[in-house]
This record gives structure tokens, sequence and C-alpha cells, in this order.
């Protein structure tokens, strides 16, 4: 729609001279809102909101408080029946104009004479729970599931290739290890007392394999000590390279990284040897040590 010069001075004497308000002068001329904004804008005559505010008709306030005080509306009922006329005042507006005036309620005010949802109904209730203590609201989804594989031991192969799959990706099942990455740590290769027989182990641990084992521990073959993130990978490169020769463990901790007595322990140490040089090579591995003969396969 366009609009022409008579267009504006009318809406400049309806705006500045009658002192309505856009959305007034929209409704009466037809024109939009934002149109009449934009051109009142260029001649400079745009009220702010404190001087929109007070040109607020003096019998708005009045007429709140009658409907708040007198007539016990809330704020949000005084809104609804004052717009419902063809108004807008916002809530925020009402509550403000209410609070200058010192007559806003306080909460237990605002429940004065209204009745209780729940009025004569105490003891009558019945609580939506009832009688299903320590049970689903509803039938649960697995009620008289039985897994197939209840009941079934995991192999040994498959154990072995559980704890292979999950060293591969880096993942160590303690999250404290990240904490502890450039702590010193070991790893040993040993001969330990199972249910099962004696078995070599390969591991790593923040303090001794006698502190672990105890009177489990038989001899100990080979232990170096790094930084905590270069024995992990180590470690997991060793169990990786000889994971044919593991078997699983019966009563010891680490069941997943024991090894038959067919296992070449100077192979193992040499692997081992291999990638230290190679971890010192690249990163400047520390502290690294051997305790313990080596015996041959």
């Amino acid at each position: 729609m366009k609009f022409n010069q008579e267009d504006y001075n009318k809406w400049y004497n309806l705006y500045v001279n009658e002192r309505l308000s856009l959305r007034e002068i929209a409704e009466q001329t037809g024109a939009s809102k934002g149109s009449i904004n934009k051109k009142l804008k260029e001649l400079g005559v745009i009220r702010s909101s404190s001087e929109s505010h007070r040109d607020r008709n003096q019998e708005d306030p009045e007429l709140w408080y009658d409907l708040y005080v007198n007539k016990r509306l809330s704020i949000d009922q005084i809104v609804e029946q004052v717009n419902a006329d063809g108004n807008f005042v916002s809530k925020g507006t009402v509550y403000t104009t209410l609070k200058e005036l010192g007559v806003i309620r306080t909460y237990s005010e605002s429940r004065k004479g209204k009745i209780p949802w729940n009025k004569g109904l105490v003891g009558q209730q019945v609580p939506w729970n009832k009688g299903m203590k320590g049970s689903y609201p509803y039938p649960s989804p697995f009620k008289g599931h039985v897994s197939s594989t209840k009941g079934i031991a995991r192999s040994p192969e498959t154990i072995a290739k559980i704890s292979y799959a999950i060293r591969i990706k880096d993942y160590n099942g303690f999250s404290m290890y990240k904490a502890k990455k450039n702590d010193l740590d070991n790893l040993y290769l040993i001969t330990i007392k199972d249910k099962s027989g004696e078995l070599y182990k390969i591991g790593r641990t923040f303090y001794t394999p006698a502190h672990r084992f105890g009177s489990n521990l038989i001899k100990i073959h080979k232990i170096v000590t790094a930084k905590h993130y270069q024995i992990v990978a180590i470690e997991a490169a060793v169990l990786a390279n000889f994971s044919k020769y593991s078997c699983v463990g019966i009563t010891i901790s680490g069941k997943t990284e024991c090894f038959s007595k067919e296992l070449p322990l100077d192979l193992v140490s040499d692997f081992i040897d291999k990638a230290i040089s190679s971890q010192a090579n690249s990163t400047g591995l520390e502290g690294s040590e051997t305790t313990g003969e080596v015996e041959s396969s």
C-alpha cells in the first residue's frame, strides 16, 4: 500500500496532538503499525517508552486497582479482561503499577477465599502406585524372557578375543589411568600359581607383583618401569603379539593376561626390549629397568 503526504500528516496529528498509540493509529487508519512507526521515526517524533507510559489513560490504574483489591482478581485475570476490550496491556505493566501503589498480595494472601482443589478429598485419594511396590506400573517387557546364553560360560578363546579387542582400542577399563598418565608404572613377566597350576602372566601394576599377587607369585622374570601411558602401549603390543599362547586363569586377577607354559620367554623378553627401544627413540622413555633372569623356553 502506498501512502501520500496527507496520510503522513494524519498520522502525525493523531500521534503528536491526540497522543494516540501506534496500534490505535493503525486500527483507525488501516495502515500497518510498522509503516507508521517508520515514518514517525523519520519525523523524529517517536515517544520513548516512559513517555508512552505517562500517556496511558489515568483511569487504567484505578480500574486495575478496583479489579485487584476489591474484586480480588489475579493479575492474569485483569490483563485478560482489559485486553478483551481491544486494548493491549502487558502483565508486567499491571504488576509494576500495582506494586507502585503498594497493594501487591503475598502468596498466602492471594490464597485467601479460594477453595483448595482437594477439599473434602482427604483420605479418599488413592495413590497411582498403590499395591505396586517393588514392581513396574506397567508390565515389564522382559518379564518371562530368558537370554539364549544364560548359564553358558564363555570359552577361554572367546574371553581372549574380547580381551584383545578391548586392548587394541586403547581401553583400559579404569578412568583413574587418565589421571596417572605420567606416573611411573611397571610391566612385569612372572610365573604365578593358579588353581589350574602354574601359569605365565604379563601385566602392569603401579606397585609390585609381590604386592599384588602375594603367595601366588612364584618367580619374577622381567620388570620394566616407565611412564604409565608408555607401559600401557607396550603391554597391549606384547599381549596382542603372543595371544596364541594365552589362557584364562581361574583364581587370580587379570585372568585374560595369563599364558601357558609354552610361552617363549626369551622371545617375549626380546620383544619388550625392542618396544622399549622404539619408545625411547620416539618419546624419550625414562626409568626402564630389567629385573631377574629370563628363562629359555
